[in-house]
Parts: C-alpha cells; sequence; structure tokens
C-alpha cells in the first residue's frame, strides 16, 4: 500500500494519468485484500468478472457485514441495487440462520424498489417446500409490502396450522414425483434455491410439502395418507383451508384405520366418533355400512352391533327433519335396525358372510339381506342416490 502510494503521487506530479489509474487499483486490491484476509476471502484481481466472483464469495460469509457488501461494489463501480438483488438470493437460499435480519436491512437500504415484491413471490416459488420458517418470513415480507401475490394473509394462517401437525405417512409417490418435477426444473433453469433434487430435505420427516398442498391435483392425495382418527382434528382445520370436505376426510380416517389394523384391534368408539363429524346423512350412512361390513369377524359381532346402533340413531335424528311421507319411511326403518342389533346382540352372527354384503349371517342370511335392504331404504327415504354408496364399498376417495 506505501508503494502505491508513492506511485499515485508519482503519477500527480508528472501528469501521469495512466500510472496513477494503476497505482490506484494496485492500492485498492492491496487494501481489500488485507480486509477480506481476516474472514478467509481470497482477493482476486483482474476483469469484472473475478471482481463479481470475490462479491459472491463475500455474500457466503455470515460475518461480513451489508456495509462492507455496499462499499465493496462502490469501490468497483458495481451496480448496488443489482448486486444487492443477488445478495438477498445468496443470503435466503444459503444461509442456514441470521438471514432474518440481513434481509431486511438490505430492504431498508433498497426502499421502495419495484422489484422487491417480484423477488420475495419468485423466492417463494424456489423455496425448500419443507422449510417453513423460511416460507413464513416471506410471506410475512410480502404481507408487509400489501402485497397480494401468494395470499400472504391467508398462507400464514394455513401454515401456523400445518407447524402444529407432525406427519405420521412416509412421502407418498405423488409427493415424491411433485417434488423432483419441481425441483429439478428449478435446478434446470438455474433458478432453484435447493442445491440437489437427488432426495427430500430433512425437514420432509416432520413437515408437510407446503407448495404441494397449494395445488389442488396433489392435496388431497398428500393429506388422505395423514387421515387418521388420532390425527384428524389437527388436518380437518387444514383440510377446510385446502377446500378439502370434512365429509372425505372422515372416511379417508375410517378406511386408513382398517387398513393399517388388518390383524383386528380397530377402536369401534373411534370409528363412530368419525361417523359422527360427518355432517352429510348419506355419507354418514353409508361409512356406517362400510364400517360394519369391516366387522366381519365373529369376535367383533360387539363392535358390529355398536355401529348399527350409531346408524339407527343417524336415521333417527334424520327422520326428524323428514316430511311426514319420509319421516314414516325412515321410522320404518330404524325399528328394523334396532331389531337387528338386538338379534345380533342376543343370538350372535353366523360367521358366514353373506353374497355382497360382506356382513356375516343369521340364519340363512335373512337379518344380512334385512340390512342390506335397510340401508339401501334409508338412502331412497331420504332423497339419496345409492351412488354415494361407492365411496366406502369400492374403496374411492
Amino acid at each position: 500500500q506505501g508503494v502505491c502510494q508513492l506511485a499515485i503521487c508519482y503519477g500527480c506530479i508528472t501528469g501521469d494519468c495512466e500510472v496513477t489509474r494503476l497505482a490506484r487499483d494496485y492500492y485498492r486490491h492491496a487494501s481489500w485484500g488485507r480486509r477480506l484476509e481476516q474472514y478467509k476471502v481470497s482477493m482476486v484481481t483482474g476483469e469484472k468478472s473475478a471482481v463479481v466472483k470475490v462479491l459472491g464469495a463475500m455474500m457466503k460469509e455470515s460475518a461480513i457485514p451489508v456495509t462492507m457488501i455496499l462499499q465493496y461494489c462502490k469501490d468497483y463501480c458495481l451496480d448496488q441495487d443489482e448486486m444487492l438483488g443477488r445478495y438477498m438470493a445468496v443470503v435466503l437460499g444459503e444461509w442456514p440462520r441470521g438471514y432474518q435480519s440481513v434481509i431486511q436491512e438490505v430492504v431498508g437500504l433498497l426502499g421502495t424498489t419495484e422489484w422487491i415484491e417480484k423477488f420475495f413471490c419468485d423466492a417463494l416459488e424456489k423455496a425448500n417446500p419443507y422449510d417453513y420458517d423460511r416460507i413464513g418470513f416471506l410471506l410475512e415480507q410480502l404481507k408487509s409490502l400489501g402485497s397480494e401475490e401468494w395470499s400472504p394473509t391467508e398462507n400464514l394462517l394455513l401454515l401456523n396450522r400445518l407447524k402444529q401437525y407432525s406427519r405420521v405417512s412416509t412421502p407418498s409417490q405423488c409427493e415424491l414425483q411433485f417434488y423432483h418435477e419441481h425441483i429439478s426444473y428449478l435446478i434446470d433453469t438455474g433458478n432453484s434455491l435447493i442445491m440437489s433434487d437427488q432426495q427430500l430435505p430433512s425437514q420432509s420427516k416432520q413437515y408437510l410439502p407446503f407448495h404441494a398442498l397449494l395445488e389442488t391435483t396433489t392435496a388431497e392425495s398428500i393429506i388422505s395418507a395423514e387421515l387418521y382418527p388420532h390425527t384428524i382434528k389437527v388436518l380437518l382445520p387444514i383440510a377446510e383451508e385446502l377446500q378439502i370436505s370434512s365429509e372425505t376426510c372422515c372416511g379417508l380416517a375410517i378406511k386408513n384405520e382398517f387398513a393399517a389394523r388388518q390383524g383386528g384391534g380397530v377402536s369401534v368408539d373411534s370409528v363412530i366418533e368419525l361417523i359422527s363429524k360427518i355432517d352429510d346423512f348419506s355419507v354418514a350412512i353409508s361409512a356406517a355400512k362400510w364400517s360394519a361390513k369391516q366387522f366381519s369377524q365373529p369376535k367383533d359381532a360387539d363392535k358390529r352391533a355398536k355401529v348399527l346402533q350409531k346408524a339407527q340413531v343417524l336415521a333417527k335424528n334424520q327422520a326428524s327433519s323428514l316430511s311426514c311421507t319420509k319421516r314414516d319411511s325412515v321410522c320404518g326403518i330404524t325399528t328394523f335396525l334396532h331389531a337387528v342389533v338386538n338379534t345380533g346382540e342376543r343370538e350372535g352372527f353366523d360367521s358366514t358372510p353373506a353374497v355382497d354384503s360382506g356382513i356375516p349371517v343369521h340364519h340363512g342370511g335373512a337379518v344380512a339381506d334385512g340390512i342390506q335392504h335397510c340401508f339401501a331404504s334409508l338412502h331412497t327415504a331420504s332423497g339419496v342416490h345409492w351412488s354415494v354408496d361407492i365411496i366406502f364399498v369400492h374403496g374411492c376417495p
């Protein structure tokens, strides 16, 4: 630096502008080399690309303050707004922590630059879908800017609910496909804030993918795998935000519980509680019918009886809201259900399954046939088409 200062003076005295320019360049390089040495950043001299490369290395060091970044841009005549934009992308994408205060400081320096809103929107699209903290921060920034992009108020509510839930299933093929397609595209275009698409981020063990839940085609598939009696309470408000009906959620929770406990052990109280959460009478009756069919073993006779008792209560409640003609029909059906339940409890069910019903028969199949007719009549009496029952008969979501 001392030699450079002498050369600067010499150039000024002799009027040699080239000597002065070169001496000042060397002085600037030497000065920055000493300053960056303490941060273990190597100073490289040369063309503008080399200068920008050094700046890129500086951006990755969280110990380097924003003021130092700005001074470097000024000394090397770099566009400050452009470089601060790059700095924000690096900080947001690569810093594991401490990015919030730095981003806010940079935004304060930039003021109301038009591209800030677009930057946060682009960053949300590129972000790790399992990094709820970073996603929440970006949504908060958009909200503070008064932006309507990404519906920050609604999505912050959804995100806060998602934070309260820890997933119970492994990522489905649908989820894996969504992640790899989305992130692969971003990597191919050089726009990803995620370094690799070879495996899911570690947060995927706890959280559901935020971006995939905003897609109608993938949201129900991902949520459906999580639905069980012990998760339904937390997931119902989330499903409501995603416009997935409570009937669908409760029905899938019942199906998942039976599928998970194929060897038995399904709690009939849990099943009945889920049926009680279904507001649509026809779907509730279908759920009761399907559940009764699953309790097909002789040892499950008491559980089957409880489900049928629940169906009886549902039918009575429905009858009170129907016209006289329909009410008489439903009341007659509930009387039959009551007789079925009492007979089943008193005499027991034979272990031979009835054709098409899935429910064990009693004395030649009369009771099973009656149950089948009973549920069909309930649909007819309530003015509901039989097709609703397909949800539970064929297992379609």
